[in-house]
């Protein structure tokens, strides 16, 4: 029976969405083989549901009845400290395994910005144009309008779509970066791509990858934001329907080639846009949401795994990076 630490809540708007995929995590893994412990992660206190408070020397749990040492971490934070790669690397220095990426590649996948400038530099990857804000900078609307109206902006580093405007004219535009600067000190303003809206899941099993069925995600809003995600605003089709043959193929393969060139291990889950035949990568979501609501579960169960066949597979994966 191995002790599984499931690190839940961060330190971003996201902790409640991150809260609902641990409950999913722990009520999914196999309890014959897995002795599973939701773990709070805030920036001052971690601590069990039970209010144990986490020993930071050692990653222990300190109760009652004594000190429980934990065998893995089963990342289920959307957000910091995990998505940007903080805890990854206090976990090493542990000696603790953990499932999902590397520090280094969940920081540079978290990075909206520099993960679009290597896949469209460096491995020629369509996305949609865009801009950069930065925090202190003069809002200089005139640098934005070259890419048209309506246009996305949105914080670089915050998923879930948090502080995302769908800007539809130049007035809206300073307001949009103000709510968006709530979120990160750089903002991401984007061409609005006009089309349907996809996406793809990966599973790692050892040097194996499980490519999930296409999703196409229909939204009752103007927009794929929060309500849509969580409120049940939006209808998602697993597996798509009327999608060309090329164009599927087009995505699967270049899901594969974006989850081994950015260097990712365990799960991911790849976002895009469909305007004619044309593909653009949105983002790639290195811890994507594991509720009942989510996309990546139904892909799976699609696929032909289910949650506790997945997670063990992520957590036995861990062991042998």
């Amino acid at each position: 029976m191995k002790n599984i630490a499931i690190l839940a809540g961060g330190f971003d708007a996201e902790r409640v969405i991150s809260l609902k995929s641990a409950q999913v995590v722990k009520r999914s893994l196999n309890s014959n083989h897995y002795l599973a412990y939701i773990i709070d992660i805030e920036k001052d206190l971690w601590r069990s549901e039970e209010g144990y408070v986490i020993d930071k020397n050692d990653f222990s749990l300190q109760t009652p009845t004594g000190k429980i040492s934990f065998d893995a971490c089963f990342m289920a934070i959307h957000g910091s400290p995990v998505e940007d790669g903080k805890i990854q690397g206090y976990l090493e220095m542990m000696g603790i395994p953990y499932t999902g990426c590397d520090g280094r590649t969940m920081a540079i996948t978290m990075d909206k910005i520099l993960s679009k400038q290597i896949l469209k530099d460096t491995f020629g990857v369509r996305t949609a144009a865009f801009e950069i804000y930065r925090r202190g900078e003069v809002i200089d609307i005139s640098k934005y309008e070259h890419l048209g109206f309506p246009m996305f902006i949105k914080p670089n580093s915050v998923g879930s779509s948090f502080g995302v405007t769908k800007v539809k004219d130049r007035s809206q535009i300073k307001k949009a970066i103000e709510v968006a600067l709530e979120h990160d000190d750089l903002v991401l303003i984007e061409e609005f791509i006009e089309g349907r809206e996809f996406s793809h899941g990966i599973l790692q099993e050892g040097d194996k990858l499980h490519i999930m069925p296409i999703t196409e995600i229909i939204s009752e809003t103007e927009f794929f934001d929060y309500a849509a995600k969580y409120d049940g605003k939006s209808k998602e089709v697993t597996p798509a329907e009327n999608l060309s043959p090329k164009v599927e193929n087009e995505m699967r393969a270049m899901s594969e080639k974006i989850f081994r060139v950015m260097n990712c291990r365990g799960l991911g889950r790849v976002d895009y846009l469909l305007r004619g035949d044309e593909v653009f990568f949105m983002e790639i979501n290195t811890i994507p949401g594991l509720s009942e609501a989510s996309i990546f579960p139904q892909q799976l169960n699609h696929y032909g795994f289910n949650l506790e066949q997945a997670f063990g597979i992520m957590i036995e994966n861990c062991f042998k990076c």
